[in-house]
């Protein structure tokens, strides 16, 4: 009887064990279910945040470019309003003062009887128009620079395009027994060809227009890379222009430095409107009586 009684209850703790080791592996399975429910919603946490942290991203990248393209079209906007400012004077200055010389001697020629006042009058007329056609070539030159959206591009050889110019102004520096200092390397770039021509052919003229006449001229003309740029630099002892006073307005349009010789004070604004079309760009360091140098820096394209 004992051993029946004893053998029921280890079966009675039998059952109960199997039916909590049941209970706690049921436990168990759920606990794990949970944690992977858990795990998955970290994972879905995880995603949604580099989502929105690349949203971030690039809403920031966006946000940033649009700020940049404000700024740049504030900035063009401005270099516009300076330009119009600009084209303005010249309209009121330089095209109205031969207009009123034409009306004057017109004025002139009606109540004039003599042949000879008629003809200095005629004289006078020829180079008031001459100087008007001259204003508005000019105009034409720069409006042509300005509107230009697709320029011809080519391989431009520095060295030869500076020897190509230093050979079209051989007279003018012969004549001033100028020296000319060449360390030109073998830089080429894609750019347009007229423009850079030009762009030298202004500032080696400059060179010699505006030389100091109590020393003999020498020019200095070096090319270096510079990152993505090429610069050529053109370097003179003549007579300087007073940065201190002449910096904020420089390129402006029909600008001049030197009274006592002739020009026009449209090379300048020129060059620094053909640098800004070929995406370069020009600096200027200069000292009264001591000299000028001008630096190039040419994109490579």
């Amino acid at each position: 009887v004992k051993n029946e009684e004893l053998d029921r209850q280890v079966k009675e703790k039998t059952k109960d064990l199997f039916e909590q080791n049941e209970s706690i592996k049921a436990h168990n399975e759920q606990l794990i279910i949970q944690q992977q429910q858990i795990k998955l919603a970290n994972e879905t946490i995880e995603a949604q945040a580099f989502q929105i942290e690349q949203k971030n991203k690039e809403l920031a990248q966006e946000v940033e470019r649009q700020t940049n393209d404000l700024l740049i079209a504030n900035r063009e906007l401005g270099e516009q309003n300076t330009r119009l400012q600009q084209f303005t004077y010249i309209i009121s200055h330089n095209l109205r003062a031969p207009m009123v010389r034409l009306i004057g001697l017109a004025n002139l020629l009606e109540y004039s009887e003599a042949a000879a006042d008629k003809d200095d009058i005629y004289k006078m007329v020829v180079k008031s128009c001459r100087d008007m056609d001259e204003v508005i070539r000019d105009l034409s030159d720069i409006l042509y620079v300005q509107k230009q959206n697709t320029l011809i591009r080519s391989e431009v050889d520095l060295n030869q395009m500076v020897r190509k110019v230093l050979v079209t102004l051989q007279d003018e520096i012969s004549l001033v027994n100028a020296t000319v200092g060449l360390r030109m390397g073998n830089e080429r770039i894609i750019s347009v060809a007229p423009y850079v021509e030009s762009v030298l052919y202004n500032l080696i003229s400059n060179a010699i227009k505006y030389r100091d006449p109590d020393r003999l001229l020498k020019l200095d003309i070096v090319s270096f890379t510079s990152n993505s740029f090429v610069c050529v630099e053109i370097s003179d002892n003549g007579l300087g222009i007073d940065m201190n006073l002449h910096r904020e307005n420089l390129f402006n349009l029909y600008k001049r430095f030197h009274q006592h010789v002739e020009g026009k004070g449209l090379g300048l604004y020129l060059v620094k409107t053909q640098m800004e079309a070929l995406g370069g760009r020009i600096e200027v360091e200069s000292e009264v009586n001591k000299g000028t140098r001008f630096a190039l820096y040419f994109n490579m394209g």
